[in-house]
Parts: structure tokens; sequence; C-alpha cells
């Protein structure tokens, strides 16, 4: 079940009667009426979330006698329909579903097929499916329970099987949040810039992407770094006149040097950066600083760009 504030009514749907059942239920707190007979297939041991963002019901999986399932569906009142996202969860059962009012998406975790168990997150944002990485989560279990703590901004989850008795909290904020900022300045005339993609964050299990702007020339390159304050034993930013890119300051550690960016127009270029799917990497910064080779710019026909600070994160 789920209440579907927009409504003001309890949802729900299908369960073991005399037999699976398939059926839609609301409670009004006076009266259950029979609100449709068409919908999902005959289910138990799904789960159902209202999304106060979309005023939708969403329910997700569960066993129909035969097998676990994986298809979504959302209620809006009057009807359900059917949603076909590109990628979904695995299908599984006796899993837990909750709306995290802080992200606005609905959360799922965990479950099993009664062969596999699962420990894994998941949200929907009403288009898609996307697993979540954290850098700690529940172990993999089934049964449990879920709510949104609205007061604290927080998903509660406790217990399941087998026979676990622990809590977790989930909270708006938690886990690294993909985020990408420039710092520093370019040098150069016009200054070579280097600015984040906002359509390629850096998350995990993607490629970020970073737009090079103002290149001279087609030879253009991105250098990336574990820090911004130091490079080996030198504080950052670094002047690089010495060198023969007279004005240009080095502003990042750059243990990765030359790897190359794609043309993109006569004056442009773009840099993409395949980040493995990896909870560990949650929260770390990459500084990347772009290089262009620009003849008669300096001695040594180079200039740099500002710098960019990704946080890898979901």
């Amino acid at each position: 079940m789920a209440f579907d504030a927009a409504r003001g009514v309890t949802v729900l749907f299908g369960g073991y009667g005399a037999g699976l059942q398939g059926d839609t239920w609301t409670w009004d707190g006076l009266s259950w009426t029979l609100a449709a007979t068409q919908g999902p297939s005959p289910r138990a041991y799904h789960a159902m979330a209202y999304d106060s963002v979309r005023s939708r019901v969403v329910l997700f999986g569960g066993f129909d006698d035969v097998a676990p399932l994986g298809d979504t569906w959302e209620w809006d009142g009057t009807a359900w329909q059917q949603m076909h996202p590109a990628v979904s969860p695995p299908a599984r059962q006796e899993f837990a579903m909750v709306f995290d009012e802080g992200r606005g998406e609905t959360v799922l975790f965990g479950g099993t097929t009664m062969v596999s168990y699962f420990s894994d997150t998941w949200v929907w944002d009403g288009t898609a499916w996307t697993e979540r990485l954290a850098p700690t989560s529940p172990p993999e279990r089934n049964g449990h329970a879920m709510a949104w703590d609205s007061l604290r901004g927080k998903a509660v989850l406790f217990g399941g099987i087998v026979w676990f008795s622990d809590t977790w909290e989930r909270d708006a904020e938690q886990g690294a949040i993909a985020a990408a900022l420039t710092f520093g300045t370019g040098c150069g005339v016009p200054p070579l810039s280097l600015s984040p993609d906002a359509s390629a964050r850096p998350t995990v299990g993607s490629s970020a992407r970073a737009l090079l702007g103002n290149t001279p020339s087609p030879l253009a390159f991105v250098s990336l770094g574990l820090s911004n304050t130091s490079a080996g034993p030198f504080p950052l930013p670094l002047p690089l006149t010495g060198f023969g890119m007279t004005g240009c300051d080095l502003l990042q550690s750059a243990e990765e040097l030359g790897l190359p960016a794609a043309p993109s127009g006569t004056t442009s270029a773009v840099f993409d950066f395949l980040i493995p799917f990896e909870s560990r990497l949650l929260g770390m910064h990459l500084y990347l600083q772009g290089w262009a080779f620009a003849p008669g710019a300096n001695p040594s026909n180079i200039i740099l760009s500002n710098g960019l600070d990704w946080t890898i994160g979901t």
C-alpha cells in the first residue's frame, strides 16, 4: 500500500487472497472502493511508494507464483501505466521502496529471487532507474521495511531476513554528489578555457566530459592530478614562465599528462574520461587542466587553461 497525498486516499494493489490478486483498491478513511481491475499482472511481495513530486504511486516487481518480476508501473489516480525504462533493477521480490523527498526520487533496496539476495540501491526519477553506490550500505537481505522521516530528511531501514535487527539511515545528502567547478585562470590570448559539460557529470560508471575553448590549434590535451595544492615538493599554483610558458601557471599535480582531447570545432575540443563503477571512488577529487599547442604564443609554444575540479559522485 501507499498513501496518495494528491487524492487523499490509500492505494492497495494485489497480494495473496484466494490466489494471487491483481485488483486496485482505495481507502478514504471511511470505505474501500474498487478503483481498477486492469493494470499490473496479479502478484505478491512487490513494493509501492508515492512520488510526491509527480503525484504518482510507483510499483515495482514482486512474485507471480512462477518467478520474480522486474516491471515498473505508475498509478495516476485513475489508471495504471506500465513504464519501459532502458535499464531496470534485476527482477526481485520481498524488497522495500520509499520516496526520498530530499532528492525527489523513489529508492529501492534489497530483496531476493529466493536463490540470490540483493544489497543494491536503485532510484527511479519517473523516467529511468539508476543504481546508486554508497561508501557503506546494509548487507543483502529481504523482508525488511523502509520509511521516510520527513522531519530529519532521512530514509530509515530496519531488519529483514535472515533475522537482522540493524538500523540504517540514508539521508538526502548521503554519498557524494557529482560536481565540477572551475578554478584559477588560463593563459594565452584569448586564454585557453576548460569548462564542465553539465550533461556528462563525473559520476561512477559513466564518461565525464570537459570542454576546451579558445584552442589555437587541433593539438590539445588534458592533464589529470590528485591535488591542486602541491605538485611533489612544489606548492601550487606554480608559475611556468621559467619553462618558456610566459604568464602560465600549473594548477594541479599532473600525475597523468598528455591525455588527448578531440577537436569539436575550429577553436574547441572535448575531453572524455571513463570513471569506473567503484564505490571507493565516491567523493574523490580529480583536478584537470588543459594544454594546447599555440605557435608563437610564448617560447614554448604551449598555453594552459584554468583548472577544473571534478568531485566523483552519483
